[in-house]
């Protein structure tokens, strides 16, 4: 085993790193609800706790690099995840190309900023996360059962102090601003919570995260979410089918009884402090918008698309110029490929959806999975990914870092799972690995 040249206090800087990641998991709700913030007035942006952690890996990981630190195995440009990091530092460097004509430099330049620290951050993630699935394990569960009491306090002042028939961000007064980042976060986490659940044998003891995180995307209201979650969920049974229709049909059977189980709890748990009225007209307006015209953001939102497009054909190769959307939009388009088509081109989306798709190969999301054989951990970065798609239908949020931490989960819940079947494959006639799929079992599943 090569010693590692790095040391503090007697912890190598592999075991500073892994202190760091459990650092960054028991924070990480902290991404959507700001109790505590740095803010960066002169640059007008706001550094979660997380973030901090994040930056950590990355300063303590650099360092190992630059000492050759035997115990890294993964170098600046690794070969799994080459063409992924290489796309990714293109669609950056077109973000930077583009503030050269932007209609509003000053807005370029806070995204391109955010962007750049979710680039690294990204990077970091996949160069200094250890590949370990046990840890990957560690790491979520801890995520998950942090956002519980978080969470749940954040519920508590919404519903018995201020009575709001809604879930908001802000502890200090009832506020609507902030409810989409906090519904993102909840809509890209359920998945995992709801397998952590599903695939136990002790369904008790971790129903909790999934009903406090089931609970919170009710109250917070968003349908964009909503919608998000149920695509997720139901692209794990698709995918499921295509290897195992016996195993495609029970996970159908749990997510429709078990989901309509756990919905009609929440709503009850709702419905007994506060008014669920306006959530109920929600729901509604999601299949029958005609029987609820006071909710008329589909056409407000459908208007801004339209503007963006309106935008776009003024420059439509290479875009108006990253942060010039509320130059040609009243309002943001809260959809990410709107704003990336206006701002960015037909070149910026064309990387984009590059990028997109080495994502979905190297997440594993394109592939049948065995739901028998399958762990928590992949069954929820499959229908998370799917799920991270379909929330750009609904949210401006691709230049955040936390958009870019949870597709590097995902790709490292896929390369670990990878190199766990292939460590437990017996060997073929010809000496080499068979392959195999990970079981269900160890890595913190149940």
């Amino acid at each position: 085993m090569t010693r590692s040249p790095f040391v503090v206090v007697g912890a190598t800087g592999a075991d500073l790193l892994k202190a760091l990641w459990l650092g960054v998991a028991l924070t990480s709700p902290l991404f959507a609800v700001g109790y505590v913030r740095l803010d960066l007035d002169s640059l007008g942006i706001h550094i979660a706790v997380p973030m901090a952690g994040l930056m950590g890996v990355v300063a303590v990981g650099t360092v190992m690099l630059l000492m050759r630190d035997g115990s890294l195995r993964r170098p600046l440009l690794a070969e799994p995840d080459r063409s992924l990091l290489i796309v990714l530092y293109v669609f950056l460097l077109w973000h930077v190309f583009s503030l050269l004509y932007s209609s509003s430099p000053s807005a370029g330049r806070k995204e391109v900023v955010k962007l750049m620290m979710a680039t690294v951050c990204f990077w970091g993630t996949l160069a200094f996360f250890p590949r370990e699935r046990r840890f990957l394990a560690r790491f979520l569960e801890l995520s998950l059962w942090a956002a519980v009491p978080l969470l749940g306090y954040l519920v508590y002042v919404y519903a018995f102090v201020f009575r709001a028939p809604y879930l908001g961000t802000d502890l200090g007064e009832e506020a609507r601003f902030g409810r989409a980042q906090l519904a993102w976060y909840l809509s890209v986490l359920f998945p995992y919570a709801f397998f952590y659940f599903w695939k136990s044998r002790h369904k008790l003891a971790r129903v909790l995260p999934a009903m406090v995180l089931l609970v919170s995307l009710l109250y917070v209201q968003t349908r964009g979410a909503w919608i998000s979650v149920a695509g997720g969920l139901a692209y794990a049974a698709m995918a499921t089918w295509r290897a195992d229709r016996a195993e495609a049909l029970k996970m159908t059977a749990a997510i429709a009884i078990g989901g309509t189980l756990m919905i009609g709890t929440g709503l009850v748990l709702i419905a007994a402090y506060v008014d669920i009225t306006e959530l109920v007209t929600r729901f509604v307006s999601i299949y029958r918008p005609q029987d609820v015209p006071e909710l008329h953001s589909y056409e407000i939102r459908w208007a801004a698309i339209s503007d963006a497009f309106a935008g776009f054909r003024s420059s439509p190769i290479i875009g108006v110029g990253v942060g010039s959307t509320l130059v040609f939009v009243e309002r943001l388009t809260h959809n990410d490929v709107a704003t990336i088509l206006l701002e960015l081109g037909l070149i910026g989306l064309m990387v984009f959806v590059v990028l997109l798709l080495l994502l979905a190969r190297a997440s594993g999301a394109l592939e049948a999975t065995s739901g028998a054989a399958a762990d928590w951990l992949t069954l929820g970065s499959r229908a998370g990914f799917v799920n991270w798609v379909l929330s750009m239908m609904f949210i401006n949020v691709y230049t955040s870092v936390q958009f870019w931490l949870f597709p590097a989960l995902f790709v490292l819940a896929e390369q670990v799972g990878a190199s766990r079947a292939t460590a437990r494959a017996p060997a073929g006639a010809d000496g080499r690995m068979a392959p195999a799929l990970a079981d269900s079992g160890g890595a913190g599943g149940g």
